[in-house]
């Protein structure tokens, strides 16, 4: 099984990663397969929203299993991620 991160990442201090780092390193140390968007590497300077839910996008494409962090209801690419 592989688990995708979602939860809410805009307005939040740090993007909300420390939090992304928590779950994802909790899970990892259960013996899960983890993919989260916290950990997407692309260039940051000239990204906008929809370059990081591309790949957020692809990421869930190899999940079977979504970990919905809290606020997820208050995040319109979590809600994206959750319906897909």
């Amino acid at each position: 099984m592989k688990y995708y991160i979602s939860g809410p990442m805009t307005g939040y201090p740090e993007m909300n990663y420390p939090l992304f780092r928590k779950v994802t390193e909790e899970l990892r140390a259960r013996g899960c397969d983890v993919l989260s968007p916290h950990e997407i590497k692309i260039n940051k300077e000239n990204s906008i929203w929809s370059d990081y839910m591309r790949e957020a996008m692809r990421l869930l494409s190899y999940c079977n299993t979504i970990v919905l962090l809290p606020g997820y209801n208050k995040s319109k690419g979590a809600i994206l991620e959750l319906h897909i």
